[in-house]
């Protein structure tokens, strides 16, 4: 059964590969690799998130791959099906009971909302941060089977894991806040627990440091002034935060345990006999749910045994960390900005560590409530397999309703790139030519400013690094001074050579 979620998740998330496509931020950081070269790429932070680790990958990604978007995609789902394997690992060491650990990993494994991350490569420090969080369960949770107080070396390779985490997605640096609480309660009979989790408590310094450090390391390096992107909390902005969290933890919670009947991709539910179920009503209907489910494990953990209740605990602050990071960078942001509540805690990408761990959470719980009891494994087994012969079907139909989305992003592209490559075939070999800067709306990049993403022109220098198509040199035109000062500031790089302005008279040499 071990490698049965591994499968399952493979086959439900196939449309990744076959169908995914870059979007929205996609298309701002291939540029920003083009165009701003690999050490200021690496240390950007984008959206308030500390890409370190991400950043990296999706660097090495495109030396390899290039344009090659499926190749992306096939990166970020073998990542996810590593990241299946992990929590079956963990759970079995958890719970000590292989089938229930099959079908935790399972649930989680092929649930629709897990493509709102696998999908988008710009999200895949998402996944990249989940391999953390999921390795260290693991981890940790084999060795406190084997009792005992921690090596000096395993305490270094989780401190690195975390820092590494923290640096992959926002959600990272939730479950690295939360890790030293964590740590201690899933260690409960670990002779060297409190000086353990002592030790890892300096992470309550050093992430804000590193945090603060980066940010400014790369504004010295750039000479551009970051806006923070968390507005103040004020009372309005807290109260928001906290109603988003819990939004979050019964969405997240509820759409886990559906699976694909409540499979959404930011709008109605896609497919199942809830098809066309309005966000609010899910929202609505996870409350209930959620409700349901809290009320049953609160029963369930008060009559754990402490060890039990110590490992829930310790999962239950390290889903609310993750989903509480989510909150406290959306929820203020949504409160300014006027987004739509229901939209928000149900967007899939915000959707993908903490049910993970949430998973975890359910399966520990279950296997307390089972206690000594045991079923023939027989039954247990057929139980697993025809519970994924009815999901399965459904997780594979959520996803292909998701892929035209994606494919709309490859037409649009492809189009652009037609129109301009139509332009140059229509003058001889050699020659300029000189195109107007259009806005390049969409594919998602409309409340990027052009100073970051130079429209038309950043598109053309990610599909055409020479700056030129079939031996013909190609300049953009763009009118305003504020996107022109911004490319010129990284002298020589391609967008300062691609771009002119209006006054620039055809037939001069451009300025280089």
């Amino acid at each position: 059964m071990e490698f049965l979620p591994v499968v399952l998740a493979g086959v439900a998330q196939y449309a990744t590969v076959h169908h995914g496509y870059f979007k929205f931020d996609d298309f701002l950081h291939l540029f920003q690799i083009v165009n701003h070269g690999f050490l200021e790429f690496l240390i950007t932070p984008h959206g308030g998130h500390l890409l370190l680790s991400s950043n990296f990958v999706f660097y090495v990604c495109y030396r390899a791959f290039g344009l090659n978007a499926t190749a992306y995609m096939w990166v970020a789902l073998l990542t996810h099906l590593l990241n299946v394997w992990l929590l079956y690992r963990a759970i079995h060491y958890l719970t000590g009971r292989p089938l229930i650990a099959a079908f935790g990993a399972s649930l989680w494994g092929i649930a629709p909302m897990a493509h709102g991350s696998v999908s988008w490569f710009s999200a895949y420090g998402h996944v990249l941060a989940t391999t953390g969080v999921a390795w260290l369960l693991f981890d940790i949770a084999r060795l406190s089977r084997r009792g005992g107080a921690l090596s000096t070396w395993v305490q270094v390779r989780w401190y690195c894991v975390i820092l590494l985490t923290a640096n992959s997605f926002g959600v990272g640096l939730g479950a690295a806040g939360a890790f030293p609480f964590v740590l201690y309660l899933l260690r409960p009979a670990a002779p060297d627990r409190m000086r353990v989790a002592l030790r890892f408590a300096s992470l309550f310094f050093v992430l804000p440091v590193i945090y603060v450090l980066q940010h400014r390391i790369y504004q010295e390096f750039v000479g551009i002034e970051i806006v923070s992107p968390f507005p103040v909390l004020s009372p309005a902005a807290i109260t928001a935060s906290i109603s988003m969290l819990v939004d979050l933890l019964a969405i997240g919670t509820t759409t886990l345990i559906a699976g694909p009947l409540l499979a959404t991709n930011g709008g109605p539910v896609a497919v199942g006999p809830l098809a066309g179920l309005s966000l609010e009503t899910l929202r609505e209907l996870s409350h209930i749910v959620g409700g349901i489910v809290a009320a049953s494990l609160l029963f369930v953990f008060f009559r754990s045994e402490g060890p039990t209740r110590a490992k829930l605990l310790g999962l239950a602050l390290l889903a609310g960390g993750t989903y509480g990071m989510i909150a406290l960078g959306r929820a203020p942001m949504s409160l300014l900005m006027g987004y739509d509540e229901s939209w928000m805690a149900a967007t899939p990408r915000y959707h993908y560590l903490a049910p993970m761990v949430l998973s975890a959470f359910l399966c520990t719980a279950l296997a307390s409530a089972i206690g000594q009891r045991s079923w023939s494994p027989a039954w247990g087994a057929a139980l697993v397999l025809a519970w994924a012969a009815s999901m399965t079907p459904l997780s594979v139909a959520a996803a292909l309703s998701f892929a035209p989305y994606d494919l709309a992003f490859r037409k649009e592209h492809e189009r652009i790139m037609s129109w301009i490559e139509g332009a140059a075939s229509s003058r001889p070999v050699g020659a300029n030519i000189y195109l107007k800067n259009h806005p390049v709306p969409s594919i998602g990049l409309g409340i990027v400013p052009a100073t970051e993403f130079p429209h038309t022109a950043g598109l053309f220098v990610i599909t055409y690094p020479s700056l030129e198509v079939d031996g013909r040199r190609v300049f953009f035109i763009e009118s305003d001074s504020s996107v022109l000062a911004a490319a010129r500031r990284r002298e020589g790089s391609p967008i300062a050579r691609l771009l002119v302005s209006e006054s620039f008279r055809p037939g001069a040499h451009p300025r280089r």
